[in-house]
């Protein structure tokens, strides 16, 4: 809760020159680990192409840019936006604000902030299941729990944009563990 409230979605595509659309979110310091090819091949699926579902990648990139801007290039994609850059405190609401998924493809963790950002701004989160991250996620009640095979991802994403009302469902289902990750549910735990 360090961070501004969200920004009404208007705003927040205008402060980032985007369309409105529909959009998952790859957000924070870009490395390895975090498995950004694999969102990038999921992404490539037909039916998402299609759909004109688009991926923001949003934060500096820790590895190579070219490798992902050649991938992007080999499989033809124009659904993926790249803002290279330290996302300011600032900014975060709004990148969040014009997401209706978060997409965290790791290919190992223990833990995530990002997780944490997402669950704050109530945004349904497609995770792999590696090290910590499924442990906040109830598959497919606020969210999606996947190995880290793009085509099963590309299922998950398909599924969320397949139905009208899974965004809202989803978004109110994450809503309700927000006390659980407070401060004060921590501090009362520690004193117990």
């Amino acid at each position: 809760n360090t961070y501004s409230k969200i920004t009404d979605k208007a705003s927040a595509l205008k402060s980032l020159n985007l369309k409105e659309g529909k959009y998952i979110l790859f957000f924070g310091l870009i490395r390895k680990y975090k498995g950004l090819d694999l969102a990038i091949r999921a992404m490539s699926n037909k039916l998402i192409v299609e759909k004109n579902i688009k991926l923001i990648i949003a934060g500096e990139f820790y590895d190579s840019e070219q490798k992902y801007q050649d991938l992007i290039r080999d499989l033809s994609l124009k659904n993926i936006i790249i803002y290279n850059q330290f996302i300011e405190n600032k900014q975060v609401p709004d990148f969040f604000s014009v997401s209706n998924l978060v997409i965290l493809p790791y290919t190992s963790a223990t833990q995530s902030g990002v997780t944490q950002l997402a669950m704050y701004y109530n945004k349904p989160m497609l995770v792999t299941n590696v090290g910590g991250l499924p442990e906040i996620i109830d598959h497919k009640k606020d969210g999606y729990i996947s190995s880290t095979n793009p085509e099963e991802m590309s299922k998950y994403i398909l599924d969320y944009f397949s139905h009208d009302t899974k965004e809202k469902e989803m978004s109110y289902n994450i809503s309700k563990k927000h006390v659980s990750y407070s401060w004060d549910n921590f501090v009362k735990k520690i004193i117990k």
